[in-house]
């Protein structure tokens, strides 16, 4: 402490409260092939600006944490350790401290495998694994940053990675989230999630998602594959931001807003081969999709449902779906532009129940099972060509009923 440093290899620091302790600015521990395991709070600990190395070393079973490091100015760097078992979490950062970690496995803790709180605290994980803890794997609360790279978040108990709170952001690179109990990744009361070049695969319920207003996640050139319910979703007023991903044979819906406030953009997305739906909305969430395509889906390429909910498609595929490219019911909306609706094996476009409006703006909807275009049950259809629509070209291949209406409209 208090400017005093150590150099440790081949130690053990076992059963005391603390395994190695470094205090106070200037004071520094170094550890290599060290064992600080089976203490009464943690293996290492850093705090008031102190600072810890080390390599290769073991921090398993103690009772509260593996590694923890506390106030600005404090540091922990890692490289090839184990932090495992520990009694709440493997690896943690908080009141402005950092820890940078390569090569670690931060397993089977009770909480967390990473945990990060408070403004100015900083996690940083490179070819790390926090795997099999008992809530998440890394979880970033209070405004605290964790930078995760080529790293492996699989089979938490709850989520693989969480972001809560304003202020917070969980930045992923090149990694892995899969397996997880509920959630792969979640951004939830105003935290942030980002990732690029991820994988999001086989999680229990969701992929990945942003809950409550405030919360924020974007996806660059991720793949969110086969989920037990939905790959993306936004609810209860969460933000999702997805361009070029691959959102594929998750169990029931590809992507999805849901609630007021929630809303989904996506771009050069595909959205295929999902068990009911490619891409939805409900519930007043709203979705705006650019060039995307949304085929090979059980039921529907796009469905939309309940009054206020609203969907804006612009140069996008909605083709080879089992029943319908587009579906939308209960009071739902959908400006269509410049997009196809082709080859699905009931209707190019379904539209049902009064307050149902669908506005079609130079669109393909052909060789479609039955109709190109169906309008049942007090619904409207618009359909509008360059220069506009006459009545016999409206009428060709569009199925309405007695309560509801199609439309030619002028641009």
């Amino acid at each position: 402490r208090e400017g005093g440093s150590a150099v440790c290899t081949g130690c053990e620091m076992q059963e005391n409260q603390y395994g190695v302790c470094a205090l106070n600015a200037g004071a520094s521990v170094t550890l290599h092939k060290c064992n600080a395991s089976w203490n009464e709070r943690y293996g290492v600990s850093s705090s008031d600006g102190g600072a810890v190395e080390a390599a290769d070393c073991i921090l398993n079973h103690n009772q509260q944490l593996g590694i923890g490091a506390w106030h600005q100015n404090s540091m922990v760097t890692l490289l090839r350790c184990h932090a495992m078992h520990n009694g709440r979490t493997g690896l943690a950062s908080r009141v402005g401290s950092s820890i940078a970690a390569r090569d670690c496995v931060l397993t089977g803790n009770r909480q967390f495998g990473v945990y990060v709180c408070g403004p100015g605290s900083t996690v940083t994980l490179k070819c790390c694994t926090a795997s099999d803890n008992g809530l998440y794997g890394v979880g970033a609360s209070e405004g605290g940053t964790a930078e995760v790279s080529n790293s492996a978040m699989h089979r938490n108990q709850q989520a693989g990675v969480v972001s809560k709170d304003p202020g917070s952001l969980v930045a992923l690179r090149d990694s892995v989230v899969a397996e997880n109990q509920r959630i792969g990744a979640a951004a939830i009361v105003c935290g942030v999630v980002e990732a690029a070049g991820c994988s999001i695969l086989r999680n229990q319920r969701v992929g990945i998602g942003a809950w409550h207003q405030g919360s924020r996640l974007s996806l660059y050139n991720c793949t969110v594959s086969d989920n037990g319910a939905t790959g993306v979703t936004a609810i209860e007023g969460g933000h999702v931001n997805v361009v070029e991903c691959v959102v594929k044979a998750n169990l029931r819906v590809g992507v999805v807003a849901k609630d007021r406030g929630s809303r989904v953009t996506l771009h050069r997305t595909t959205t295929s081969e999902n068990g009911r739906i490619g891409l939805g909305a409900r519930a007043r969430g709203v979705v705006e999709a650019v060039e995307c395509c949304m085929g090979r889906n059980e039921q529907s390429g796009v469905a939309i449902k309940d009054a206020g909910s609203r969907m804006s498609l612009v140069k996008c595929k909605l083709n080879d779906n089992g029943r319908y490219g587009l579906s939308v019911r209960e009071g739902g909306s959908v400006d269509a532009v410049d997009c196809e609706m082709l080859r699905n094996s009931h209707m190019g476009v379904c539209v049902w129940h009064e307050g149902s409006t669908v506005s079609i703006w130079r669109c393909e909807a052909t060789s479609n099972g039955t109709y190109s275009v169906g309008a049942r049950d007090g619904s409207e259809v618009k359909l509008y060509g360059s220069g506009g629509v006459d009545e016999e070209e409206m009428s060709a291949g569009v199925e309405v009923d007695e309560a509801s209406r199609a439309v030619a409209g002028r641009e």
